[in-house]
């Protein structure tokens, strides 16, 4: 689907009319597995003039920033593109230098609440050791180094229960097993002290 003909043709450097007993179809297989967007290639001659080829592509995981940068990677953390990004608009977003090698087991576990994924416009790895949320509300959600799908089925049950992704929020911590910290706006703040008000 994306890896072009030509492209493909340049890699085998063959032409019509060679003799296919020269063929070498390790060296070939090797040469095409290099191209960009091909993850495994089967490469085969069947007598008498007749070269095979079946490639598997590698798939689109998320969009990376990094450095101001955006690419697009895999679920092996292979750069995939770096123009012409338009289409891949849909991706999610992953930011951080170490981001792609541990984006694949997050999104999975991230796609598993779908009430907290479709919410989500970036995930930002932190020190290459946990990672945090930025919602569609604004709102950071920390989450902990240990114990990620729990903190996010805790942070689903809690929206579906409050509602808390559109409330007067700045951040939600999750960090801690055992408690959960929320930092309001400097609004929701000053209607807290005013008297009958309810945040």
């Amino acid at each position: 689907n994306r890896t072009g003909r030509d492209e493909l043709l340049a890699a085998l450097a063959i032409e019509p009319g060679s003799p296919i007993l020269s063929f070498d179809p390790e060296r070939a297989r090797e040469a095409v597995v290099a191209l960009r967007w091909v993850r495994n290639v089967v490469v085969e001659r069947r007598f008498p003039d007749t070269l095979f080829l079946r490639i598997e592509e590698r798939q689109p995981l998320a969009l990376w920033q990094s450095e101001q940068k955006l690419r697009v990677i895999d679920g092996d953390g292979v750069v995939l593109a770096e123009d012409g990004l338009q289409a891949y608009g849909a991706l999610p977003l992953v930011v951080g230098e170490a981001a792609p090698e541990y984006a694949a087991p997050f999104l999975a576990s991230l796609g598993r609440v779908p009430a907290v994924a479709d919410r989500v416009e970036a995930a930002i790895l932190v020190s290459g050791r946990r990672w945090d949320l930025r919602l569609d509300s604004g709102i950071d959600v920390r989450l902990p180094e240990d114990g990620l799908d729990a903190a996010l089925q805790r942070l689903s049950e809690l929206e579906a229960k409050s509602g808390l992704f559109d409330r007067d929020i700045l951040a939600i911590d999750l960090r801690l097993e055992d408690r959960l910290a929320v930092q309001v706006t400097p609004a929701a703040n000053e209607r807290r002290r005013l008297p009958g008000e309810d945040t």
